[in-house]
Parts: structure tokens; C-alpha cells; sequence
């Protein structure tokens, strides 16, 4: 379990017949969001989490470095995008 702020998420390593995957769950508010991420793309989804979170296309535009604006990855029927925002 992680806290940020008023968000409370969970990370949950599963495994069901289909195989397994990583489970995150965001709770705040009184509500809450899951994704299921395949294991397949668990590697994937970190990677592009780890770039995001040391500030991802915004770093690399400050630096001139390239970097992807925006990344998808379609693991079975499950599409994930990732994007900066502000």
C-alpha cells in the first residue's frame, strides 16, 4: 500500500488461471479505480511509470534529449496509454 496525499493505492501481484498479472487499485474519496495489468506487460508499464515519474517528456524536452510524448502498449484486449500532463 502506498499513500499519496488523499489516494491510497495497492499493488497486488495475482495469479488466476488465465496467468498472472499486477493488480492496481487506486482508492480516494470514497471511490476507487483498478487496472489489470497481464504479466507480459508488467516490464513494459514499469519501465514507462519510471520514465513518467522523474518527470518523463517534460525532463527530456528541458534537456533536448527525445523522449515519447505519448506511449501505448496493447497487451491482449487491453490498450495503456501513457502521457504528461499538467
Amino acid at each position: 500500500m502506498l499513500k499519496v496525499e488523499a489516494k491510497l493505492f495497492y499493488l497486488d501481484l495475482k495469479e488466476n488461471p488465465r496467468g498472472r498479472y499486477l493488480k492496481i487499485t487506486e482508492k480516494s474519496y470514497g471511490q476507487r479505480s483498478t487496472i489489470i495489468v497481464p504479466e507480459q506487460g508488467v516490464g513494459w508499464f514499469m519501465d514507462m511509470f519510471s520514465y513518467y515519474a522523474r518527470g518523463g517528456d517534460i525532463a527530456a524536452k528541458q534537456s533536448g534529449a527525445p523522449g515519447p510524448a505519448m506511449e501505448e502498449l496493447q497487451v491482449e484486449n487491453k490498450a495503456f496509454f501513457f502521457d504528461v500532463g499538467e
